[in-house]
């Protein structure tokens, strides 16, 4: 089995953007490429973002593993605010579903990474026995951020002392577990599902007040279908942004 990871990209400003957007998505893309094992393909969608595209351009069109597309603003940008609701944009990533040769599809968003071992890991749990056609999993925080969050009793963290092996830059980090599964269950970062799964993503407009982005909106369809299973022993994936509560 193949593993596509996608990767919607937009680089711009926004409202509690993360910072040194650029640096990041190299990291990230890169953390794709170094995988152990090499099954695997990522698929890059521009939303609209010129620094991605020129990225893109400038480092990795040459690598057969790495696609791209440019998905023209047909629509508010992601983050727009219109008379005081936000727009979130999801048909990006089904661009790159179509686009996917593999057969299992994840997610990796620009400001983030995956640790090395993240396709053997993945293909490990396609393997156990189960009707199932998505798995959602936690995700890895590193540990310089719990003391801008723990005040935030929304987010509920059990601090464990386990250490990250191949982390990108040879870092060794100490990272935290989400210790609450409304955590685990609204990470879409850290789904991957059958290529072939009867869902799509889809643009959201949220209105002033409430939270359903559209990460939120995919996962609670794959909740509705009742044919998931939730890995909490494996985190392959890395949080390293949340909007104007942490940034690394």
């Amino acid at each position: 089995m193949k593993v596509s990871f996608i990767m919607q990209s937009y680089l711009g400003d926004y409202p509690n953007a993360r910072s040194n957007p650029r640096f990041k998505f190299l990291r990230a893309v890169q953390s794709v490429i170094d995988q152990n094992n090499k099954n695997s393909e990522l698929i890059i969608i521009s939303d609209g973002c010129e620094i991605t595209h020129d990225l893109y351009f400038k480092h990795y069109k040459s690598n057969d593993r790495v696609k791209y597309a440019f998905v023209d603003k047909d629509a508010p940008k992601m983050y727009e605010n219109n008379k005081g609701s936000q727009y979130y944009r999801g048909f990006p990533r089904q661009i790159g579903i179509e686009m996917a040769t593999g057969d299992i599809i994840a997610y990796i968003d620009s400001d983030d990474f995956i640790i090395k071992n993240t396709v053997d890991v993945i293909l490990h749990m396609w393997n156990q026995p189960g009707d199932f056609n998505a798995i959602l999993t936690n995700t890895w925080y590193v540990n310089s951020i719990v003391k801008s969050i723990k005040s935030d009793k929304n987010l509920k963290f059990k601090k464990e002392n386990i250490v990250i092996e191949n982390l990108p830059d040879s870092t060794e980090w100490c990272v935290c577990l989400p210790a609450n599964e409304n955590v685990i269950l609204k990470s879409t970062s850290s789904i991957c599902h059958l290529k072939n799964i009867n869902i799509k993503w889809e643009d959201v407009l949220v209105e002033s007040g409430e939270s359903s982005s559209e990460d939120n909106v995919f996962v609670s369809k794959i909740i509705k279908q009742k044919n998931f299973v939730i890995n909490n022993k494996n985190p392959y994936y890395v949080v390293c942004h949340q909007h104007g509560v942490w940034d690394i």
